[in-house]
């Protein structure tokens, strides 16, 4: 494993208006078995997934980003 801390920053969700394929609780429970200490969701065109996703990162400890 590298050394390098790093935020996956191109993350959409099924809720998005682009090619989302997981559900943003499937993607955070990913990110936090990995080891990441954030994550960012990107969604186009909508804000649907943001409070499921604020929900499921306080759940799994990890920080946030919705850009």
């Amino acid at each position: 494993m590298n050394e390098l801390e790093r935020i996956e920053f191109n993350v959409r969700t099924q809720l998005s208006d682009g090619p989302g394929i997981n559900s943003v609780d499937e993607y955070i429970e990913r990110a936090a078995e990995l080891g990441h200490k954030a994550i960012a969701i990107t969604d186009l065109n909508g804000v649907q997934s943001f409070k499921e996703a604020e929900e499921a990162g306080e759940n799994m400890g990890l920080r946030l980003f919705m850009v």
